[in-house]
């Protein structure tokens, strides 16, 4: 279906370009509608049960903001975008709270931090607890990038909605931080998530001994910490027996994870879903080999499949942005923890 995003023009200023997700985050010219010569729109034919993600770019500002007609907005690391969703998009109603741009907090969670014995240095994290005083089995979640899955995916909200509404049990969560967070310096994400067996000794032999009271422990990430979900489950399997990868970048280092699940044991459990527009994520710092995160994922799709491992994937038409990420987390997390009580 076609969706058409309107800018109109102020006297003799200069329009903005559009760049969003559906177009790979290139900065695009708008047309002159034929019947409006004061308003510039851009046209895209998308799913209809797309959601799309977008801003504007000012070029002699340099700057990048949201759309000034459009009150819907999420937020990532460099700030609020606008956001569409088309007729067939299911929008949970756990959102509705912050379709605006509002953030979630990490005011109501408790603080916590460990001296890594495996990294050398510490390590912050914020602890959440279920509310219910129900005895017995349950989940710990380990989420990397763990502030940004509170602030910007809203996930203590997700686990309390999935919970009071029976569709998974209760459960406890670290969001673990990492160092230098949205800022340069070492250590940082990508020496913590890029197949450190360091940082995957830290989350089972360190943070699961000392807080979880779990019987499964899952490890949960988005684009880096993705590739770091699937990769700590492989050398941990018998703490971490699931792993969901999010946006994986698993075409990092030649699809080194890829030959990695191959030669291991099919005894983890792996969830996995992509945006389709993601074919090229990254492209001002990464591998321009490694771009494609949706061809590298249906990579990794084959390889569970030949290897025989329990898995669940999916593709979706969103891209590599938190919006589609706490989506996933409704969609995946009653199944991820099916049968944890029983």
């Amino acid at each position: 279906m076609i969706t058409t995003i309107q800018w109109k023009k102020r006297g003799l200023e200069k329009p903005p370009l559009l760049l969003g997700d559906f177009n790979q985050w290139e900065p695009e010219v708008g047309s002159d509608m034929p019947d409006k010569p004061d308003n510039i729109i851009w046209q895209y034919d998308v799913q209809d049960d797309a959601r799309l993600e977008y801003c504007f770019f000012d070029q002699e500002q340099d700057l990048l903001f949201p759309d000034p007609q459009n009150t819907y907005q999420v937020h990532n690391g460099l700030g609020p975008m606008s956001e569409l969703v088309m007729p067939g998009y299911k929008y949970d109603s756990v959102f509705e709270p912050f379709r605006t741009g509002k953030k979630g907090s990490l005011n109501e969670l408790e603080m916590m931090s460990i001296q890594s014995k495996h990294l050398g240095y510490s390590k912050d994290f914020c602890l959440y607890r279920s509310d219910t005083d129900k005895m017995g089995p349950r989940a710990f979640l380990v989420f990397q990038d763990g502030f940004d899955y509170v602030e910007f995916a809203q996930t203590v909200q997700i686990l309390r909605f999935l919970e009071e509404s029976g569709q998974i049990p209760p459960c406890d969560a670290a969001f673990v931080n990492p160092p230098n967070r949205h800022i340069e310096g070492k250590p940082d994400r990508i020496s913590e998530y890029g197949l450190n067996p360091d940082y995957a000794a830290f989350l089972a032999n360190e943070l699961v001994v000392l807080y979880s009271r779990s019987t499964i422990n899952v490890c949960i990430g988005a684009s880096f910490g993705g590739l770091c979900a699937i990769y700590t489950a492989l050398m941990h399997p018998k703490i971490f027996p699931k792993a969901y990868s999010q946006s994986g970048y698993v075409g990092y280092r030649s699809d080194y994870i890829l030959n990695m699940l191959r030669e291991s044991d099919p005894v983890v459990e792996i969830f996995a879903d992509i945006g389709i527009w993601e074919r090229k994520v990254g492209a001002t710092f990464l591998d321009p080999s490694e771009l494609d995160f949706l061809m590298a994922n249906r990579r990794l799709k084959q390889v569970l499949l030949d290897k025989g491992y329990k898995h669940k994937y999916s593709e979706h038409a969103e891209g590599h942005t938190w919006g589609f990420w706490r989506g996933g987390l409704v969609r995946y997390l009653p199944e991820i923890l099916k049968g944890v009580d029983s």
